[in-house]
């Protein structure tokens, strides 16, 4: 009857391995979820460094530009021409729709790498889960 028993180092590899992937699978999901509102909201998600002066047009004009004599002078070149606030508008559209797609880009990416770890670690998971549950039916009909 021993030598249908499954060894302990075995059983507790099998255990061990299942909490790591239910962990792994846990932890991806997060990511996942996180990439899923990323390419629903992406401006829910970028990172408030990144949106700070694409926020607003406002807040891009005093970021970015001074005003003198109606015109816009970008802050980075002196030595600029000035622009018109239809100008600044079309900037701050470009710019912000730019940091948006970034943002979608890099949310695709991350629900991606979520659906390839569910493709490797669940099968995975499903099999060492199955290996401790034939054990404990194994030990419980011995014991009976």
């Amino acid at each position: 009857m021993s030598n249908h028993k499954p060894k302990r180092p075995g059983l507790a590899y099998y255990q061990a391995a299942s909490l790591a992937l239910l962990l792994v699978i846990t932890g991806f999901s997060i990511l996942g979820l996180w990439g899923v509102a990323g390419l629903v909201a992406p401006a829910l998600t970028i990172s408030s460094w990144e949106w700070r002066a694409l926020h607003t047009r406002g807040a891009f004009v005093r970021e970015n530009f001074e005003q003198r004599s109606g015109l816009y002078y970008p802050k980075s070149n002196a030595g600029a021409a000035g622009i018109t606030v239809d100008d600044v508008t079309e900037r701050w559209r470009d710019q912000r729709a730019d940091a948006l797609s970034l943002e979608r880009s890099r949310a695709g990416r991350h629900v991606l790498l979520w659906l390839i770890a569910m493709a490797v670690c669940v099968p995975l998971y499903r099999y060492h889960h199955d290996v401790l549950q034939r054990a404990l039916r194994a030990s419980a009909d011995e014991g009976a």
